[in-house]
């Protein structure tokens, strides 16, 4: 399917949406590939709805339309704020959602007042979310060990990938910047990285062996480099309290 087909049958979704919940849909747009201009033949059609709340809430919807797969996601204007403001280590893949959209309805400019809305985060909370993320971090390469310790050879990788999508959000964070789309997680370029990241990153995310020893020696290698990068850029794990 070509982009213009996508396009148009992304019109007739809105046109439903806004003749079925009426006033209370603020805007509607598209967003991942089809609004960045990336998409190729087989790729998906997703879709944002912006609403207000008035009685249940609205679920989103996943269809299949003329072959094309759909989804649309109803956010209302405080639940999209709230996750742009939650400064946590899926942020960097989940903020993208509200940044790229390409407006179908939107008379009230709410697209951009998200936009706007992730301009005002401060260095503060970008440090947060760095600091969860290094948490995480912690957590997923202590399964990569557990894994391989217990000679869980295919474990050792699956675990070794969330260790590389956790490390990618890190830095990030640390870099103030989010990834456009999924798939771009060990493609992005960040100005302030360790020295080894680009190659470890690739050997611990599977992208280049599939022997769990050498995943497993890169994801060790990977962590200590990534505490002491953290522990230079002024972020590290405080393990000394209970935090409820």
């Amino acid at each position: 399917m070509k982009r213009q087909e996508r396009l148009k049958i992304a019109e007739e979704v809105a046109e439903d949406v806004l003749k079925k919940y009426g006033d209370i849909v603020l805007a509607i747009g598209v967003c991942g590939s089809v609004a960045r201009g990336e998409d190729t033949e087989y790729s998906d059609l997703d879709m944002l709805a912006i609403v207000r709340r008035k009685g249940k809430k609205i679920y989103d919807r996943f269809f299949i339309y003329k072959g094309l797969p759909i989804l649309v996601e109803f956010w209302t204007p405080e639940e999209a704020k709230k996750c742009i403001r939650n400064m946590w280590f899926k942020w960097p893949i989940e903020v993208g959602t509200f940044l790229h959209v390409l407006p179908l309805f939107d008379p009230e400019g709410v697209f951009e007042g998200l936009k706007k809305e992730r301009e005002s985060l401060k260095e503060e909370d970008f440090k947060e979310g760095a600091t969860n993320a290094l948490e995480h971090i912690y957590e997923s390469f202590l399964s990569v060990k557990n894994a391989f310790i217990n000679k869980r050879k295919e474990i050792v990788l699956l675990q070794a990938r969330v260790l590389a999508q956790n490390v990618a959000s890190f830095l990030a964070l640390i870099n103030r910047t989010h990834f456009e789309s999924g798939k771009r997680v060990f493609d992005k370029e960040f100005k302030e990285r360790p020295e080894d990241y680009d190659e470890l990153i690739r050997v611990v995310a599977g992208l280049v062996s599939l022997d769990h020893e050498e995943v497993y020696r890169a994801s060790e290698k990977l962590f200590k480099v990534i505490v002491s990068f953290a522990k230079r850029k002024g972020t590290s794990i405080d393990d000394s309290r209970i935090r409820v």
